[in-house]
């Protein structure tokens, strides 16, 4: 498959938003434009950490101590840089699928880091990083960025969310997000169709 084809597909498979931008010209007038950004992670990254999810709830995770549960979510995240480093090595990318992998990978890191403690692992996670970078122009990049960053915090700040399809993929510190759930009032009414 060519390499442009395989950016046409990632386009259109994946969910992207416009962004209106105001620009300042060098004599001082303003320009408009559209940029276009991912806004989610790619189905695949969710279906591999729902398939970790099920087969840990297969398996009884529940039982696991409170110390596994970290020790397995970081030798996640270590494959994790090791297979997205590997990777890179050898593929070619284009910017948009540099866009897409970006936020793949900074969500797939954020949904398994169990702490911030470890710096190796948080320099190699900043290395991959910065080699998807490189396959973005530096101008697009300072515009895109803080975009990019919002639909990533988007993503992977939604904890209910993410402890419900995920379950155990959440790290423990995480957990501590989730807003309590209040019994229903009784002003609810449930209607069942």
């Amino acid at each position: 498959m060519s390499i442009e084809y395989s950016s046409e597909a990632l386009t259109f498979a994946m969910v992207w938003e416009e962004t209106l931008i105001k620009e300042e010209t060098e004599d001082g007038g303003s320009v408009e434009s559209k940029i276009s950004l991912p806004v989610y992670s790619s189905s695949y990254v969710n279906t591999i950490l729902f398939a970790l999810s099920t087969e840990l709830y297969r398996i009884g995770c529940h039982g696991f101590t409170e110390g596994e549960v970290p020790l397995m979510l970081g030798g996640l995240d270590d494959k994790i840089v090791q297979v997205y480093d590997e990777w890179l090595e050898t593929t070619e990318i284009t910017q948009n699928m540099a866009l897409q992998y970006w936020l793949d990978f900074k969500y797939l890191t954020a949904m398994c880091n169990v702490s911030s403690v470890n710096t190796e692992r948080n320099k190699k996670i900043t290395t991959v990083v910065r080699r998807i970078e490189t396959n973005i122009d530096p101008f697009d990049w300072d515009v895109f960025q803080p975009h990019l960053t919002g639909n990533l915090h988007g993503s992977s700040d939604e904890p209910i969310i993410c402890t419900v399809l995920f379950q155990f993929t959440v790290p423990p510190s995480r957990l501590s997000l989730l807003p309590p759930l209040g019994l229903p009032s009784s002003r609810t009414h449930t209607t069942f169709c």
